[in-house]
């Protein structure tokens, strides 16, 4: 077994405070993009994107058509999802119904992006400035005869923590031209075929821990057709941006886009608990132990 001199045992000490006060506090959970879309021309066979875990940034689309011997003209369902991350993930859901010598069409489509992140720096806390925008409606002169717009953004301290926001949007239509807002006044309907919400607002995060970002955009809805040819649109849409100012860093879930950082944006050193500092006082005390002891003059 070899022998460790006093000077090793410090460097050993020393090395292993350091390591320990430069861990981080904790590293982000992996994030998941899942959706599904549905287009139905008429009665016959949906096409659909059944479940799906894709890249952060990405299109899908699917269409069903009539068949031509059952319609003058081209009828078609079109649904889709666009999830772009530029710099952070936001997710735009769209259908759309054109239907020519056709009785009705059925268009579904969703998408949750779920991820995590962590700011990190000195024990503390951290403002960070969040601007926000969730869109749902209808296209005007709405003749959808049933149809559903869902946005949702919420951000939560990871394990059921504090909520910092959560923000919904929910428009049904359940006649042609009519409108109910589910969130603010499900009693009674209107003829606003869209609503949306803006956050510009700065809030405050703990800084080493770790939050949630749940983002929500969904829609359905059939269009009956009794004038011959008709076009239907509705959507949904959510897009948030982040900005953190200051000497901090910013771990978010791999392969999703991170926050703005505003100041110094390389890392910093790590601030050790006290069990570290408990170290690398020993560290110090065992490396000048050894250096005093090497000053000593030999005896005569």
């Amino acid at each position: 077994m070899r022998n460790f001199g006093k000077l090793e045992l410090a460097s050993l000490a020393l090395a292993g405070a350091l390591t320990l006060a430069a861990a981080p506090a904790g590293a982000v959970t992996p994030g998941t993009n899942d959706g599904s879309i549905v287009a139905n021309a008429f009665n016959f066979v949906p096409q659909a994107v059944g479940t799906y875990a894709g890249p952060t940034d990405d299109t899908k689309t699917v269409s069903s058509s009539a068949p031509p011997s059952f319609t003058p003209g081209t009828s078609t369902v079109t649904g889709g999802l666009k999830i772009i991350d530029s710099p952070t993930p936001s997710i735009f859901a769209t259908g759309q119904v054109d239907l020519s010598g056709l009785a009705s069409g059925q268009v579904s489509a969703q998408d949750i992006t779920h991820y995590s992140f962590q700011i990190g720096g000195a024990p503390g806390s951290a403002q960070v400035l969040i601007n926000a925008t969730g869109n749902v409606g209808f296209s005007a002169g709405s003749q959808w005869a049933a149809g559903s717009t869902f946005v949702s953004f919420r951000v939560q301290q990871q394990f059921n923590g504090p909520v910092i926001i959560d923000d919904e949007l929910h428009l049904v239509s359940s006649s042609a031209g009519t409108f109910v807002d589910e969130i603010n006044d499900p009693t009674h309907a209107t003829t606003n075929a869209t609503q949306s919400f803006t956050v510009a607002q700065s809030f405050t995060f703990l800084t080493n821990t770790i939050y949630d970002v749940t983002l929500d955009a969904s829609l359905g809805g059939t269009v009956n057709n009794s004038t011959g040819s008709l076009s239907q649109t509705l959507f949904a849409n959510i897009d948030p941006m982040f900005t953190v100012s200051g000497p901090f860093t910013f771990d978010v879930s791999p392969g999703f886009g991170g926050f703005a950082v505003v100041g110094a944006p390389g890392p910093g050193p790590g601030v050790p608990e006290p069990a570290a500092w408990t170290m690398m006082l020993l560290g110090f005390g065992g490396a000048g132990a050894v250096l005093r002891s090497r000053r000593r003059p030999l005896a005569a």
